[in-house]
């Protein structure tokens, strides 16, 4: 992709806005454990397979190939490498393997531990790290909400992981290691959007998504590590996170309110915040919502797109129109500009109390629970 023109006042700092050693101290005294172990995140695996039908329709679809993918990688760092390593860097060799194999964005960074999840701290190895993503279907964005655009978020991820896996074999032929530390389903080790930002493959908008400049968030993120020299990337400046400050049309349509309009430090790093209490209902209701995705202009028209526009005009790309703004829920209607839909406070609650209703052995989506695990502790 050709080198972005950002407007000076767009530009900011490169990935993101960070304070490394407020980073570390919260990673050390207050470590995250991975959020399908955390309240918020832990009664969403568990309900929406129970409370909504496309869910218990898309666990019956994707199980098995789930469970297979899982298999192959969960485990993948005990295969022996089967080459002899050379020692030199394959950085290139890489990046040409992936292209060969269809994976459209590839990054690499150093390993940094203090984005290990706290339950996961002894299993993670090798220094390196390399993020790979594919585009999914652009028809994906016009049948947001809905069971269709979440299938295509479910094979999306799958394809993906089948691809990595393939070039994970690449890299034991050359004669090193690979573990996978997050993005097939059932594995998340690790906070993989740290690992992009600083691979230079995006920033992170204000509907708490990864916004590539690519494909906007319309791709899945595998993050996997190695013992192969590489030689690593850098974050970049893409003048998203100044983009977001003044379109603001995802915070402004977010049927369950739960975006902020304004960036706050949260353990070290400036971002916008996310309401994951008001986020998740919305997610169990309208099979995985994604409303914040549907309704931003980078999503819809492209980063370069949006940034001629803005250069030209001084203005956000669709801004202001059905276009870019409109949608429909199931249950409620279609809403314009400037209408909003109105719910009970239990239907934009997290029903913890609906937890009693559910089997003492659910595991959850796809019936995976691997990760949580007392051996990981």
């Amino acid at each position: 992709m050709d080198e972005l023109d950002v407007p000076i006042e767009l530009r900011s700092v490169p990935g993101i806005e960070r304070d490394r050693s407020e980073e570390r101290f919260f990673a050390w005294a207050f470590p995250e454990p991975d959020f399908d172990d955390t309240p918020p995140g832990a009664a969403h695996k568990i309900l929406a397979p129970h409370f909504n039908e496309a869910y218990q329709r898309m666990q019956e679809r994707f199980a098995t190939l789930v469970k297979e993918q899982l298999a192959k990688t969960k485990d993948f760092h005990l295969l022996p490498p089967t080459g002899e390593p050379a020692g030199d860097d394959i950085t290139a060799d890489i990046r040409q393997r992936a292209d060969e194999i269809g994976i459209q964005l590839v990054g690499v960074t150093r390993f940094d531990r203090m984005h290990v999840y706290s339950n996961y701290k002894k299993r993670v190895h090798f220094k390196n790290v390399i993020i790979t993503g594919i585009e999914e279907s652009s028809d994906s964005n016009d049948l947001i909400p809905g069971e269709d655009a979440l299938n295509m978020i479910i094979e999306c991820r799958l394809e993906i992981g089948n691809m990595t896996l393939e070039l994970a074999e690449f890299i034991r032929d050359r004669g090193y290691a690979v573990q996978f530390l997050a993005g097939p389903l059932g594995l998340d080790l690790v906070k993989v959007l740290p690992y992009a930002l600083e691979a230079g493959l995006g920033q992170m908008g204000a509907n708490g998504q990864l916004l590539s400049p690519y494909f906007g968030s319309r791709w899945k993120p595998v993050a996997i590590s190695t013992d192969a020299p590489l030689t690593h990337d850098q974050p970049q400046d893409f003048g998203i996170p100044m983009l977001c400050e003044k379109c603001q049309v995802c915070v402004r349509r977010c049927p369950g309110r739960a975006l902020s309009k304004q960036r706050v430090t949260w353990r070290g790093v400036k971002k916008f915040k996310a309401i994951p209490e008001r986020c998740i209902p919305m997610v169990e209701r309208y099979d995985a919502c994604g409303i914040c995705i549907k309704v931003c202009p980078v999503q819809r028209y492209g980063l370069p797109a949006v940034l001629d526009h803005y250069s030209e005009t001084g203005k956000i790309l669709g801004k202001g129109t059905d276009e870019l703004e409109a949608y429909t829920l199931p249950d409620r209607g279609r809403f314009g500009v400037g209408e909003m839909p109105r719910f009970t406070k239990d239907e934009s609650r997290i029903r913890y109390d609906l937890l009693a209703e559910v089997d003492e052995g659910e595991k959850g989506l796809f019936g995976l629970d691997w990760g949580s695990s007392g051996e990981n502790d």
